[in-house]
């Protein structure tokens, strides 16, 4: 990974958010990008009970693609979830039938600070979540669409330097199918779920609704960097699709996650990996997504060397600082130290031009970083290279 510059984030002037992140120690924090017929400010609203998401929809009729928005919400609570973010998107009743106006409003455009809307509106919110869902958007779209979707998804995620996207296959899809819808959609910052799930009295939900309240709760019990495999997930779920073991290998084959109630008939997930297309660990989702926040923390550590000379003083403080970050991911058992090995990080900052320019702190030479870290259960070092 190369980044060419770090850029200062501006943050809202209207109220200041909770910050997620691993500096911050919160994550599993998600958004839902849910239109709505309500006329909506496209500001994202935190929800942290159930109860919140029925006086937001308001008492009125609801379209059923609301309704899923709805029954989503409250499936997240069910499942365990403690807090999450609405972002709405406000959009007429003709949108529905539209495939590529709703994706045009779902996700949105950047016209700068003021003029933002879908996804992009979080890019006037510093920091606020993680995890990104549509919970709509697998249900409205024909699956070449809801495919595009995806792909056009991805490329806006990747703007961000934290969030990550939960992928659902299309709605009544077989796994042959799933397995070829997602082939196309390659990233390591995304990851994909199948089947869809049904949730007591209330029909089917998508499944990323209830991965995405299994992430929280692995974040908060066991850290970012482990599985969220194979833990049972609580609420009154169970797999749309009855899956048998061959089934479940095949799908984690094809890069799908499978829920599957096992025979206590408990919902579980099998499988923990990204769309990535290699074999290395950011195939996997727990090591995809510590990578990613390590990346972001790296980032928010330097900003404030922007404006420092470009001297080797800057880059052993700069050292120094992102040091003292990997010390405190190893008293988080995020990163550990293995007897033999030394610790499970190297960093290095080094001047981009020569020690005569360097001597004097030069502004236009760059800062070269260079940063390995191994994570738990993994065999593989995770480099980093930055420079600004």
């Amino acid at each position: 990974m190369f980044i060419t510059d770090i850029i200062q984030r501006v943050e809202s002037p209207e109220r200041t958010y909770p910050k997620v992140g691993l500096l911050f120690e919160s994550t599993g924090i998600p958004v839902f990008v849910i239109a709505t017929m309500k006329q909506l400010p496209p500001v994202p609203v935190e929800i942290r009970e159930a109860g919140r998401i029925l006086k937001f929809f308001g008492d009125r009729p609801l379209h059923p693609m609301e309704r899923l928005g709805l029954n989503s919400v409250l499936a997240f609570f069910a499942a365990g979830g403690t807090r999450l973010y609405l972002l709405p998107v406000t959009v007429s009743e003709t949108c529905w039938k539209s495939g590529g106006q709703l994706t045009e409003e779902l996700l949105g455009k950047d016209l700068g600070f003021f003029d933002r809307t879908g996804l992009h509106a979080l890019k006037n919110y510093e920091s606020i979540v993680d995890l990104v869902c549509f919970p709509q958007i697998a249900a409205c779209l024909e699956p070449l669409a809801c495919r595009d979707f995806y792909s056009r998804a991805i490329t806006v995620v990747n703007q961000f330097s934290n969030l990550f996207l939960l992928v659902d296959s299309p709605f009544e899809m077989d796994e042959d199918a799933a397995i070829a819808w997602r082939q196309p959609l390659t990233s390591s910052s995304a990851a994909a779920f199948y089947p869809w799930i049904s949730y007591a009295d209330k029909g089917l939900i998508p499944a990323s609704v209830v991965a995405s309240a299994h992430l929280q709760i692995t974040d908060l019990q066991y850290g970012l960097s482990e599985s969220p495999a194979n833990i049972p997930i609580k609420g009154p779920f169970h797999a749309s699709t009855p899956l048998e073991p061959d089934q479940i290998k095949r799908l984690n084959r094809g890069r799908l996650n499978a829920l599957f109630s096992n025979f206590q008939k408990t919902l579980m997930i099998w499988g923990s990996c990204t769309l990535h297309s290699g074999d290395d660990d950011l195939a996997h989702l727990q090591y995809a997504r510590t990578a990613r926040a390590i990346e972001d923390s790296i980032r928010r550590i330097a900003e404030p060397y922007l404006l420092e000379p470009r001297t080797q003083s800057t880059c052993t403080g700069l050292e120094e600082d992102v040091g003292s970050f990997f010390r405190q991911l190893i008293a988080q058992k995020i990163l550990f130290e293995t007897p033999g090995n030394g610790l499970p990080y190297e960093v290095t900052c080094t001047l981009g031009n020569s020690s005569e320019a360097g001597a004097r702190g030069r502004w236009d030479q760059a800062i070269e970083m260079q940063i390995g870290i191994y994570l738990e259960k993994s065999s593989q070092r995770l480099g980093f290279e930055m420079a600004f």
